[in-house]
């Protein structure tokens, strides 16, 4: 995700105080540019409702073992 793809996801998700996030987590053990400029988000738990608005907003979602990672689709 670019940086504003991020943010627009973290904006969603920060209406929901329970949601629990795991933000830049390494890609198959390498970091590269995460934090610069490729931006990676995984939500560990959640409400419905937060899944609702993510793909409502655009936003794909797929079941990796860090969680549920958020992607933006093009």
């Amino acid at each position: 995700m670019t940086q504003e793809q991020f943010n627009a996801a973290l904006e969603v998700i920060s209406h929901h105080h329970s949601t629990k996030v795991s933000i830049n987590l390494p890609e198959n053990n390498f970091v590269g540019p995460i934090g610069t400029t490729k931006f990676r988000l995984h939500i560990t738990e959640c409400v419905p409702s937060v899944i609702n608005k993510l793909i409502g907003e655009g936003f794909m979602l797929s079941m990796t073992p860090d969680g549920l990672c958020v992607d933006k689709i093009r």
